[in-house]
């Protein structure tokens, strides 16, 4: 009987060792996978990381040619201006229309008169009557205000409020 008893120890030793041997190969299977998705989140991690940080990279790339084509833009404004001045200073001169040229009012066409005088644009150099011309402006060839005419006038407002 002890023989028998020691024969059924053995078995159930041997189906216990047989058990943990399986489950043993099982938990080394589980660490195994365990190890290779940790090594591939790990990838996926640095992977990430390197975006992130080309995606800053661009931002700020981005956000440097946008500021240069604001500079760009502001600077061809002013050129624009400037170019637009020089063109009023150079046709300034010797510009003006003759009094005995002009009949009527380039504006009203109202006909001229001892009661309706002629004025100068100084900004054209047309003949309008003091209702068409009663404007003033600073223009880059005086240093106060000037008469202009209503066209004038408005040109001019326009592009006085597009500068900087």
């Amino acid at each position: 009987t002890k023989i028998v008893e020691l024969e059924s120890d053995i078995k159930i030793e041997r189906q216990w060792r047989e058990r943990l041997q399986e489950a043993s190969i099982g938990d080394k299977e589980t660490i195994s996978n365990l190890r290779q998705d940790n090594d591939f989140l790990k990838q996926v991690s640095a992977d990430y990381e390197n975006l992130r940080q080309d995606n800053d990279r661009l931002k700020e790339q981005v956000k440097e040619g946008e500021l240069t084509l604001e500079e760009l833009g502001q600077q061809l404004s002013w050129s624009k201006l400037q170019v637009d001045t020089m063109k009023e200073e150079v046709n300034v001169p010797g510009a003006w229309e003759k009094d005995s040229m002009a009949t009527n009012c380039k504006i009203c066409t109202k006909e001229f008169s001892l009661a309706r005088r002629r004025h100068h644009c100084r900004n054209c150099g047309g003949i309008f009557c003091d209702a068409c011309s009663d404007n003033k402006m600073k223009l880059p060839s005086s240093a106060k205000p000037m008469r202009v005419c209503d066209n004038c006038y408005t040109v001019l407002l326009d592009r006085q409020s597009k500068l900087p």
